[in-house]
């Protein structure tokens, strides 16, 4: 029972973060705007701020791929808090975006 949950929630997680990717492309070809003066190059919150955002294709493949190798070595619970590493990224730009909608 245990392995079919793992299972489930690894799977589920994956189409949210494929779905996720779209919105994600939008954020991230925006974000590129804040750089667009040259004295914005200087400010390093800025450019701390859009490398983080530029890393969600990394940290997506990679929390998946470390998420299925739990899953195959028999620990579950590992491979289900493994697959929620992404939403680092996912629940502050969804935030972002709904308070821009509807804020």
């Amino acid at each position: 029972m245990l392995r079919v949950r793992a299972s489930r929630r690894i799977w589920l997680c994956q189409l949210l973060y494929l779905l996720f990717s779209m919105v994600w492309f939008v954020f991230a070809a925006f974000s590129t705007m804040m750089v667009d003066r040259p004295f914005t190059l200087a400010n390093i919150h800025l450019m701390i701020m859009l490398g983080f955002i530029w890393l969600y294709p990394l940290g997506a493949i990679f929390s998946i791929v470390l998420s299925w190798l739990h899953y195959r070595k028999g620990r579950f619970k590992l491979a289900r808090r493994t697959i929620l590493l992404p939403l680092l990224w996912v629940i502050p730009i969804v935030s972002l975006c709904a308070y821009a909608l509807w804020g």
